[in-house]
């Protein structure tokens, strides 16, 4: 397993391709964008035809919020990334979110992704969260607004390594403060945990 050290202790996944993609390297081809667009567009049809709400978005990878954690020796040598090229591409379809820009926005003010993880930390899923349920508020105001931030306290906590820490067998070393959010007003709905009654 290929992992990445970056700086201040940020570790990067580094198999799949994933290098390629913060280099920009590899773009989609288009037979790959045309399938995407088929596929986004046969979903979009279905769903309207039954009054079923539907956005599309891509989660961003870790490197895409923090480039600058990336180690200097992988340089970005394309114009645009493949999530780019795909957002440009699924563009009038109208169910395309970016939500990158309120990742990027929020970055100032808390870490938003795990350190030792290849994920986003319960803030920066929130940060997602908002900007997609927003949306299919206002395509169906059936689906329930977005709570807001101060429907959340925050939470932290230290934590063992987490997924990337796990790959190099340094789960026990590399832990991290694992930045969360707990709802203060009750759920509508039951969390049941799988293997808990």
């Amino acid at each position: 397993i290929y992992v990445l050290l970056g700086a201040d202790g940020w570790l990067f996944y580094a198999e799949d391709g994933a290098i390629e993609d913060m280099a920009q390297a590899e773009p989609f081809t288009a037979d790959e964008l045309a399938a995407w667009r088929a596929t986004v567009t046969r979903t979009r049809d279905w769903l309207q035809a039954r009054g079923i709400a539907y956005v599309f978005t891509v989660a961003p990878d870790k490197h895409a919020i923090y480039p600058e954690a990336i180690p200097p020796t992988v340089r970005r040598i394309g114009r645009a990334s493949r999530t780019d090229q795909l957002l440009e591409a699924l563009a009038d379809t109208g169910v395309t979110i970016d939500v990158r820009p309120a990742l990027l926005d929020a970055k100032p003010r808390e870490r938003l992704y795990h350190q030792t993880d290849t994920h986003w930390n319960a803030r920066g899923a929130y940060a997602a969260y908002r900007v997609l349920v927003d949306r299919l508020h206002g395509a169906r105001p059936r689906v329930p607004a977005p709570w807001p931030r101060s429907d959340f306290e925050d939470t932290e906590r230290q934590t063992l390594g987490r997924d990337l820490a796990g790959m190099l067998g340094l789960t026990y070393t590399l832990g991290e403060r694992d930045l969360g959010l707990r709802p203060i007003r009750a759920r509508r709905a039951q969390v049941i945990e799988i293997g808990r009654a």
